[in-house]
């Protein structure tokens, strides 16, 4: 009988039952699979690097020149929604956002809004198709969001928080 490297008898030396087949699939499934280690190792190693981005301290900030001085959990959720339209003096908000796959944008709908950025987006979208609303105005960069945020009236967005925002006002939010 022929034994293979693994010490197992070969299927062209006379197995033929069941039992010792799937003992033969088994062991060359076995061998095809470690092949793959490195990969699965490097998949690993994506999603746990990913996950350690998700600590990323995110603050609001809207213009200078808005009144409110703190913000509720659910104004936020209503402003971003794009379901609260103007501020407490009538000004119009105007909603600064980065695109979905922004890990400050991943971070601040996940961990402030309470929900995934494509459910955002979906909300959006439904207001944009229904006529009954608009969607958010897209920023690429933390500092085109200060820009934004600084030179438009009643604006809004958000930014990693710990560093220097100059011109705008940061809007801590408060649990309702």
């Amino acid at each position: 009988m022929a034994t293979s490297r693994h010490g197992m008898h070969s299927a062209t030396a006379g197995w033929v039952d069941g039992k010792n087949c799937r003992k033969l699939l088994l062991c060359s499934h076995a061998v095809s699979l470690r092949a793959y280690l490195p990969f699965v190792f490097l998949f690993f190693v994506c999603i746990n690097t990913s996950f350690a981005a998700k600590n990323i301290p995110v603050i609001v900030i809207a213009n200078k020149n808005i009144s409110e001085k703190t913000l509720t959990l659910g104004a936020v959720r209503s402003i971003f929604g794009m379901r609260l339209r103007s501020w407490n003096g009538g000004k119009p908000i105007r909603v600064f956002v980065f695109n979905d796959h922004h890990p400050l944008h991943i971070q601040f709908s996940k961990k402030i809004l309470g929900v995934f950025p494509h459910q955002l987006r979906w909300s959006w979208d439904r207001l944009v198709f229904s006529g009954t609303g608009q969607a958010p105005t897209y920023v690429k960069t933390e500092s085109e969001m200060l820009e934004y945020v600084k030179n438009t009236p009643g604006a809004i967005g958000y930014i990693t928080g710990g560093q220097d925002h100059g011109h705008v006002k940061e809007l801590p939010v408060i649990k309702d």
